[in-house]
């Protein structure tokens, strides 16, 4: 019998290896790691070694005493842990910690009966609460340690790919922050190659006016000037040739890597993922103050995710770096928008006052000149996107307000 039951252990453990495995060369492990619960789930639930039926799956993590979402086969857009779980989890000596029937409310509904496993990865620990979908026995049993030490190969898996997650979106937002400069640089660049472009037009049409005039029959003409023109025709004509086709190439919008000219629909649950994951690689928790239907399917927003992705990271980055140290963010909608309202106290009353002009100002000299923290790139990338923004002073908080058009979903 024991026998019986080891080969069983042994098969289940192999059968979730191959699903993590599986799972992590599919396309949709990088966008949507949640996808994993949906197998697992099947696989717990197929399992004579386990005697209760999973519902769902929940993923947190705790670093520096603030519990944050990771992933969940459900979406969560709020949630309440109790503080001294918290603390509790926090303070035991041991690398996993399991306990019963939590406070747990998600999205305004409670759900008295769980179980939660944890694992520690360096500071970082993660929480799995586990939902069962009807009441069983085991979960008020002595057995339920056995079902930790069964399903905790796979969820000490996953924690290390969460994590190496994490790290890999951290480390692309400061990739994007390095490429602030690059962008700007390739805009001034722009900007000399039109006024090099539109100098050196009437130079070429001047060449072919002299070309035209060579073919003249005035004598006198030809005489006075074809010492000059045989000097620097040549010349002239193959440096105005390179310069106006590098004009051409670096103004053709195709050519450019920075443009985002194509928008991809997208439900206001993505908007509110990307938000959340931007917010929380500067700030500990995110707590927003939500407006939104977020369970409507009926509209989508377009957005490039490239290009929503450095507007949310410059700014949310600027809001750290020049804010009072008090942030705020509202999700709210109306009959044709969804809006995102980001408001911070203000330290520095002029460089705050500048970014408000910066944003009103249609100069693009004029926003460069200021101190404006990469504004005008991120007035560039909203134009593109065509996401209308308004920025202003109000009770001594400096508010961004981002408009994205709803669409009628097909």
């Amino acid at each position: 019998m024991f026998g019986v039951i080891r080969f069983m252990y042994i098969s289940f453990n192999e059968h979730l290896n191959s699903l993590i495995d599986n799972f992590l060369i599919s396309p949709e492990s990088v966008e949507k790691p949640h996808k994993i619960y949906e197998k697992a789930i099947d696989v717990f639930n197929q399992s004579s070694l386990i005697f209760f039926e999973v519902d769902k799956i929940m993923c947190f993590k705790i670093k520096n005493e603030n519990i944050i979402p990771v992933n969940a086969s459900l979406f969560i857009w709020n949630f309440t842990v109790d503080d001294d779980l918290i603390s509790q989890i926090v303070n035991s000596p041991k690398e996993s910690y399991f306990a019963f029937h939590s406070n747990l409310i998600i999205n305004g509904i409670s759900f008295p009966k769980n179980y939660l496993l944890t694992y520690r990865i360096a500071d970082t620990i993660y929480c799995y609460f586990i939902l069962p979908r009807k009441q069983n026995f085991i979960f008020d049993n002595e057995l339920m340690p056995y079902f930790n030490e069964l399903v905790a190969p796979f969820f000490s898996r996953t924690s290390k790919i969460f994590e190496a997650y994490s790290e890999r979106k951290r480390l692309g937002i400061e990739a994007i922050v390095e490429m602030e400069s690059k962008i700007s640089y390739v805009q001034n660049a722009k900007s000399s190659m039109h006024f090099i472009r539109n100098k050196l037009g009437p130079l070429s049409n001047y060449l072919a006016m002299i070309t035209d005039y060579e073919q003249s029959d005035s004598k006198a003409n030809k005489s006075a000037l074809k010492a000059i023109i045989d000097a620097e025709r040549s010349k002239l004509s193959t440096s105005v040739d390179e310069i106006l086709k590098r004009a051409h190439y670096i103004l053709d919008r195709s050519n450019n890597p920075f443009l985002v000219n194509k928008l991809s629909d997208h439900s206001i649950k993505k908007l509110y993922s990307e938000v959340k994951r931007v917010w929380e690689s500067y700030f500990n928790v995110f707590v927003p103050s939500l407006n939104w239907n977020v369970t409507r399917d009926d509209y989508v927003i377009k957005f490039n995710t490239i290009g929503l992705d450095f507007v949310l990271v410059n700014w949310i980055n600027n809001m750290k770096k020049y804010g009072g140290g008090k942030q705020f963010v509202t999700l709210d909608e109306d009959s044709q928008f969804i809006i995102l309202d980001f408001s911070n106290s203000i330290k520095d009353l002029i460089g705050a006052t500048d970014a408000v002009h910066a944003f009103q100002s249609n100069d693009r000299i004029e926003i460069l000149q200021r101190n404006t923290h990469g504004i005008v790139e991120i007035i560039d990338f909203l134009n593109q996107m065509n996401i209308s923004y308004n920025a202003h002073i109000e009770s001594n908080k400096l508010h961004l307000i981002l408009k994205f058009i709803k669409h009628h979903n097909k």
